[in-house]
């Protein structure tokens, strides 16, 4: 049967840089080491090995793109109570303690957890309003990029609190040092930069609010001559030697002693440190799927597999030792290449050292923030934390990397060129869960410019845009010449700005495309070691998806255009991609990636579909239920009025309206899909009456002939649909156009 440590244990924590939210955290940690009701709603606690257990079985399951928040409301939202309570607790401590992270965004991401309870409990002030009050560390895009490791930590955290015996409990409650051993022993060998983090808010007046490990490690070897001399190497030594060392200065000062300002700052990090270093870390040919782990994951790895554990800072003749030892069935060459990259992986790169790594063309940069750690990932065991750039670069113009042989290169003779992409790296605020959370962006209404120049009325056009608010996926279909993919194009540089319009791509499908052609395939290519080679190619929708779903664009629209989209077998194209477009907060794996993949909520589908070239009941029923689907017809606005409106935009007759009118009441309501659109008499070549016969003889007859194949004569086609003929036609044959609300606004000026 689980106990509960003692609850009257009373002992002086110390004050530490942050008071307020210090207590905060205390409240939330105290309740839950002790066993005592939850803080946050007042249940029973939520510190069970059960709770746990279930926790961290849940965030084992990555259900795709997007960030952690949305990733954990996912994993979460139908766990039992007392699950989903312990996560709020530890998405609390996880975050509380920052300050480059707004306090509105650490209240959401703690309340957006307890909105998955019953009732929706509210986080309390006593606990919401410490927020405010700043931070005491600053964790960056290494810490954020982790969010996800730190709470699992946390969960295995409780599981070892919990299966401490009571006396263990109540040590660790009543010393620094021994709370310490305990986290020590939570993930062991691993460097996890939670678990100082937590020792600090533990017990603030002894442990400083430093989680870098790297930074730790130069604190302590910098004044490690105060305390005697440095007691060891583990994480657990530099522990107990910034404790000392903290308490020495801090009693000759009688304050803080904030180690990142002066007079300490110069000792432990001064300007003349060893230069700085750049270094190729290359994946195996095409994996994509292994960088983007980089990227997101913030970090970079070798296999290792057979490697052991060789510390960081190892010699080359420990390395070598260990190489010969787990790679005995390789040949001594591969065995001597594979130490000389597994000692500058550990030893030769240092923090501070530009990393780069190239996939398929595109440089992606960092700056090495960690030392080298072991963990259990069968793509890459030994790791080293990475702050990334925020994007990719073309490998143009960085040739010093072209030629280099090896998993991990020494390129500084390339960093004058790749200090400058370092600027790309996070800003200092990261608040990347907020726009994660923000749903699917708002799209801006429409304005009186954008239906001047297509020449559609407003609130035809309004409805547009709120179907595909809230649709996400519509498709413009109708009869030649309607302007389908005109209004597409237009309205979908108008959703996403004039000034990126890189947020929106078409794309044309056609009878032999396929799903490798629009998601993801593999293509022929030739290695850096001038092999052929098959390398997984994103396509249109991945790339797009994948920029949508980066955190600084994920408040922004993003549209995807598929043209002619019935002309394409929709089913072999789409495949699993179907599930997607019907339930956009779920994930699937797709066939050739490893991870699972999610269409982001700010990616919009837009598609044509031509019905003279395909019925639309002949397209497949799944896509239907899926889209909404807008007609864009002759006879129906918003394309009813188009032609009218433009000629009177620059004055022009209206003759050329009447006689399409005329046109289509000719090929008549049973032949709806076959009518004729505005935009082939929209041309300035139709101002005149030999370009208008050019037209009709070129575009729209040829067109007629086609549709009314084994009918109608070529002779006939002529006869019945020509100029003369329609114009010979009594006027009342024409339907009359709706003029009102069609003169055009002032901004417009009539062409000469």
């Amino acid at each position: 049967m689980q106990q509960s440590p003692p609850t009257n244990i009373q002992v002086d924590r110390g004050a530490g840089s942050a008071p307020e939210l210090e207590s905060a955290a205390w409240i939330v940690l105290s309740a839950g080491l002790r066993g005592e009701p939850s803080p946050l709603t007042g249940a029973p606690t939520a510190w069970t090995s059960k709770a746990a257990a279930d926790l961290h079985e849940r965030l084992q399951h990555d259900p795709g793109t997007g960030g952690f928040m949305d990733k954990l409301t996912v994993q979460i939202s139908d766990a039992p109570a007392e699950t989903i309570l312990l996560a709020a607790e530890l998405v609390y401590l996880q975050c509380v303690a920052l300050f480059d992270l707004k306090p509105a965004t650490k209240a959401a991401r703690v309340q957006a957890v307890l909105d998955l309870l019953p009732g929706k409990p509210v986080l309390p002030p006593a606990l919401r309003e410490p927020l405010n009050a700043g931070g005491a560390f600053a964790g960056g895009q290494g810490w954020h990029a982790q969010i996800a490791r730190h709470v699992e930590w946390l969960t295995e955290f409780v599981q070892e609190w919990l299966d401490l015996d009571p006396s263990r409990r109540s040590a660790a409650l009543a010393d620094p040092i021994h709370f310490a051993e305990v986290t020590s022993r939570v993930s062991p060998g691993a460097t996890v930069s939670m678990e100082p983090a937590l020792n600090y808010l533990a017990w603030p007046g002894h442990h400083y609010p430093v989680v870098s490990s790297i930074h730790r490690r130069k604190i302590r070897d910098a004044f490690a001559h105060r305390i005697g001399g440095p007691s060891g190497k583990e994480p657990l030594d530099i522990t107990r030697d910034l404790v000392k060392i903290r308490h020495i200065h801090e009693q000759e000062t009688g304050a803080f002693a904030e180690w990142y300002s002066s007079p300490y700052v110069e000792e432990w990090n001064p300007a003349s440190e060893v230069a700085r270093r750049a270094w190729l870390v290359r994946p195996h040919p095409g994996d994509r799927p292994l960088v983007q782990r980089w990227l997101t994951g913030g970090y970079v790895s070798l296999k290792g597999e057979h490697l052991g554990k060789v510390p960081g800072g190892a010699d080359q003749a420990t390395v070598q030792a260990a190489v010969d030892a787990g790679y005995q069935h390789i040949d001594y060459s591969q065995r001597k290449q594979l130490t000389s990259e597994y000692h500058a992986f550990l030893t030769s790169m240092r923090d501070e050292d530009v990393v780069v790594t190239v996939i398929e063309g595109t440089v992606y940069v960092g700056t090495i923030v960690d030392e080298p750690v072991y963990r259990p990932d069968p793509m890459g065991r030994v790791q080293r934390g990475v702050q990334w750039s925020k994007r990719g670069f073309p490998l143009e113009g960085l040739g010093g990397l072209r030629g280099k042989q090896g998993t991990v290169v020494d390129v500084t003779d390339s960093l004058p060129q790749l200090l400058p992409l370092l600027e790309s790296v996070g800003p200092e605020e990261v608040d990347e869960e907020a726009v994660a959370e923000a749903g699917v962006p708002e799209l801006p209404p429409v304005s009186d410019a954008l239906a001047a120049d297509l020449h559609m009325p407003v609130p035809a056009l309004q409805e547009i845009v709120d179907v595909l608010q809230d649709r996400q996926q519509i498709v413009f279909f109708g009869p030649p010449g309607t302007g389908k993919t005109y209004l597409a194009k237009k309205l979908a540089d108008f959703l996403v700005g004039q000034d990126d319009t890189s947020r929106a791509r078409l794309v044309q499908f056609h009878p032999s495309y396929s799903y490798e052609d629009f998601f993801e395939g593999y293509r022929p290519g030739i290695s850096a070691q001038g092999q052929a080679v098959f390398n997984l190619t994103p396509g249109p929708l991945r790339e797009l998806a994948s920029l949508a779903e980066q955190p600084e664009n994920q408040s922004q629209p993003f549209v995807l255009i598929i043209d002619e989209m019935n002309r394409a077998n929709l089913a072999k194209v789409f495949g699993e991609l179907y599930f997607l477009l019907e339930y956009r907060g779920e994930a699937v794996r797709p066939q050739y990636s490893d991870r699972p993949f999610r269409l982001p909520r700010n990616l919009f589908i837009i598609g044509t579909m031509n019905t003279a070239d395909r019925s639309i009941a002949m397209v497949d029923a799944a896509i239907r239920r899926r889209f909404a689907f807008l007609e864009m017809h002759p006879a129906e606005e918003p394309v009813r009025s188009v032609l009218t409106a433009y000629l009177s935009a620059r004055n022009f007759s209206t003759d050329r309206a009447e006689l399409l009118n005329a046109l289509n009441s000719e090929i008549g309501e049973d032949e709806r899909d076959l009518q004729i659109g505005p935009s082939y008499l929209m041309r300035s070549a139709a101002a005149t009456e030999e370009g208008l016969r050019r037209i009709w003889r070129f575009d729209i007859l040829p067109l007629l002939e086609e549709h009314y194949y084994g009918r109608l004569t070529r002779s006939g086609v002529h006869v019945r649909f020509g100029l003369d003929a329609l114009r010979a036609a009594p006027a009342q044959n024409a339907e009359p156009v709706e003029t009102e609300d069609l003169q055009p606004p002032p901004s417009v000026v009539p062409e000469p």
